[in-house]
C-alpha cells in the first residue's frame, strides 16, 4: 500500500520540508490528488529532540514511529501520490542513536513490511538548511553525522533504494 509514497529522508536541517513542498506542487500541477505527511515528530505530545530536550524518551520514539506508520497507511488509501517529510526508517535511526536497542529492533521488523515509491536522501554535506527554527536542536554536528550514517545503513539493510541528493 505504501508504494504511493515519495519520501524525503535525512537528518534534521537538510531541506526535506522544502523539497516536500516543491514536489507536492509539481505533482498537483500534473493533476494528481496529492497528500502530504508533515514531520510527525513535531506533533508528538512527549519531549522530542529539540532545543529543550537533548535525548527524547523511548516513549516519544514509539509514539513518533506509530504515528508515522499510521499516517503513511492512511494517506496512501486516500491519495494518488503521497509526499512525506521523513519515513518510518528515520525514526528507527534516531531510536538506535539514543540506544533504545530493543525498541529499534522491533521497529525494524515492522519497517521491513513497508515499501516506498521513491526515497530521496537529503545528504547532510550537500544540504545545509540548518537554521534556528526555535524548535530543533541543531548545534551538534557529530550527532547529525552519526544519525545519517545509521540511516544509510538501515536503508541498505532493509533493501530500500535511495536517491541521493
Amino acid at each position: 500500500m505504501n508504494s504511493k509514497i515519495i519520501a524525503y529522508t535525512g537528518v534534521h536541517g537538510t531541506g526535506k520540508t522544502t523539497a516536500v513542498y516543491e514536489a507536492a506542487a509539481q505533482y498537483k500541477k500534473q493533476g494528481y490528488n496529492v497528500g502530504i505527511i508533515f514531520e510527525t515528530a513535531r506533533k508528538c505530545p512527549l519531549p522530542v529532540l529539540s532545543l529543550d530536550c537533548k535525548k527524547p524518551s523511548v516513549h516519544a520514539q514509539q509514539w513518533i514511529f506509530a504515528r508515522q506508520m499510521q499516517e503513511e497507511i492512511e494517506a496512501a488509501m486516500h491519495h494518488d501520490i503521497v509526499i512525506s517529510d521523513r519515513t518510518i526508517v528515520d525514526v528507527i535511526a534516531y531510536t538506535r542513536h539514543f540506544q533504545y536497542r530493543s525498541t529499534a529492533y522491533a521497529m525494524e521488523s515492522m519497517a521491513s513490511q513497508f515499501s516506498y515509491k521513491e526515497v530521496h536522501f537529503k545528504m547532510l554535506h550537500a544540504n545545509d538548511y540548518c537554521f534556528d527554527d526555535g524548535f530543533r536542536y541543531t548545534e551538534d554536528l557529530e550527532l547529525r553525522c552519526n544519525i545519517e550514517r545509521i540511516m544509510i545503513g538501515l536503508y541498505e539493510k532493509l533493501m530500500i533504494p535511495l536517491i541521493f541528493e
